[in-house]
This record gives C-alpha cells, sequence and structure tokens, in this order.
C-alpha cells in the first residue's frame, strides 16, 4: 500500500511539474499567483474547482471555478455587484506583476461561480445558482431541480 501511495505521489508531482515547464515563466507566476488567490478565497468561502492547468498560455487564458455554500443571491444586480468585485479583485495581483507581459481582463480571464444550499446542492429559484463571465460576457443561471439543468436568466456586458 505504502508503495503504491509513494508512486501516485510521484506520477502527481511529475505531471503537475511538466504541466508547469510546458507553461514556462508566465505559467509558473500565473500558478503562483493563482495559488495564493485560491488560498485567499477559500477563506471567504470560495472554493476552487479548477484543474492546476487552468491557464493556457497560447490564449493567454485564465479559466477558475468555484463553489460556494456562503454567499445567497436573489437578483441579478446583487449577483453582479458580488461577482464584479470578486472578479476586480482577481485580476489585480495578475495585472500588477511586471513580469507578465499582457494584461488580464475580462476577455482572457473566465471566472465560473457556483452557489449551493448546505448539502452542497445548487440552490433554486430565486435564487442565483451560477454566474459565470466569457469573453467579456456575464451569465446568470437559475438552475431547475427536476431536470436537474441551469437555465440562462440573463447576460450583459461585463461589469466595467
Amino acid at each position: 500500500m505504502n508503495i503504491l501511495y509513494l508512486l501516485f505521489v510521484i506520477i502527481f508531482f511529475t505531471s503537475c511539474s511538466h504541466s508547469l515547464i510546458s507553461q514556462g515563466q508566465d505559467g509558473i507566476i500565473v500558478y503562483a499567483i493563482r495559488k495564493e488567490h485560491n488560498f485567499t478565497l477559500a477563506t471567504k468561502g470560495l472554493l476552487n474547482q479548477a484543474k492546476l492547468d487552468a491557464y493556457d498560455k497560447e490564449q493567454s487564458k485564465i479559466r477558475e471555478s468555484y463553489i460556494t455554500k456562503k454567499y445567497r443571491f436573489n437578483s441579478v444586480a446583487t449577483a453582479r455587484d458580488f461577482f464584479c468585485n470578486l472578479f476586480e479583485e482577481y485580476i489585480k495581483p495578475f495585472n500588477k506583476d511586471s513580469r507578465l507581459k499582457f494584461p488580464f481582463t475580462a476577455h482572457n480571464v473566465e471566472i465560473e461561480v457556483r452557489f449551493t444550499d448546505d448539502q452542497g446542492l445548487p440552490l433554486v429559484l430565486p435564487s442565483i445558482a451560477k454566474v459565470k463571465n466569457v469573453a467579456g460576457l456575464l451569465y446568470y443561471y437559475s438552475y431547475d431541480s427536476q431536470t436537474k439543468e441551469y437555465r440562462e436568466l440573463a447576460h450583459e456586458n461585463y461589469c466595467l
């Protein structure tokens, strides 16, 4: 059993190292900032669900996914305020780091936040179940517990 565990650890860290090395200097910097962010956001009740390699070097794009039981919103306006503040807080350290050669904006950072009840199930109407931004647009979703599908409630240009 200990040998299997050791083998798993070696394979896991080898693949992590390979993933970071293949992303180059930018990938290592982005990973370090993401790691710090995810710790900070976890203390605020937002748990990261994204893969280790959520950074795409070719497109200079970051994709993150968070889940939270702590926050609940019944209107697009309050969900927008929460999400825009979160997003601006998220991109600030990337854009302050002079080693990164390009800005991070709502066009190349995609963040999704899913809101759940205490059992981890998606919130149902009247609550917003999910908010995400894609290519400069914000999308708001409800959750249909019967069909087990998210349904778009609204979308709009990003907050700026």
